[in-house]
């Protein structure tokens, strides 16, 4: 992969992200209208408790599809990102002379540099794993005790991505937390150097919360 490549590759990755952030709110905003109108039928006094259960449930009919529909689609975001992420991971040049230079100079300078120039090197090789490991291995052979935040940098990818199609699964197939989910991508985005909000469910946050402290 040429050098043009990558970079066509890095900005994928980052539309994608920004495209799961997008998918993952509309979902957000299917499960708050269809809470919503569980409390609005709730609400209604006038209506027998076998009378309530028959129009939620007429309400969980009508938003099914769409609950469907969000799972499908962040599903096929996550495999889209898996697979841009692993040809990021394993198609970065090693020979190339802006690594072979970082190397040199961690060899040479070793346990001297300092925390933010160990993070200035690191950074130069955000989104190749392979690039990222070997500063590790690099680090280790040279005994430094500083890493400048690498540690948090790396991860695995299939086992990233299995915890978070499970995640997905329970989120939008069964009614769980879609923060857990937005949590996990938040640390994905974070080890990529990006942003990614770690909580987009108020809501459901708040709920959380709430039965955390004994309150529901």
């Amino acid at each position: 992969m040429n050098q043009e490549e990558r970079k066509m590759l890095l900005k994928s990755r980052n539309l994608q992200f920004e495209n799961l952030e997008r998918a993952i709110k509309d979902a957000v905003n299917v499960r708050s209208a269809y809470q919503a109108e569980l409390r609005n039928i709730e609400g209604q006094s006038e209506l027998s408790l076998e009378g309530k259960n028959r129009r939620k449930s007429d309400v969980a009919q009508k938003y099914a599809g769409r609950f469907q529909a969000n799972n499908t689609e962040i599903a096929e975001k996550l495999s889209g990102l898996e697979k841009t992420l692993s040809e990021l991971a394993n198609d970065f040049d090693l020979s190339s002379p802006e690594f072979a230079a970082a190397l040199r100079l961690i060899e040479l300078a070793g346990p001297e540099l300092d925390y933010q120039t160990l993070e200035k090197i690191n950074s130069s090789f955000v989104g190749s794993q392979s690039a990222l490991k070997a500063l590790r291995a690099t680090y280790k052979a040279r005994g430094m005790n500083l890493d400048g935040g690498l540690s948090k940098m790396l991860y695995d990818i299939q086992p990233t991505f299995e915890n978070l199609n499970v995640l997905a699964e329970l989120a939008f197939k069964h009614q769980g937390s879609i923060n857990n989910l937005s949590a996990e991508l938040s640390r994905l985005a974070k080890s990529e150097g990006l942003e990614f909000p770690g909580t987009v469910d108020a809501a459901g946050f708040e709920q959380a919360a709430r039965r955390g402290a004994g309150l529901t």
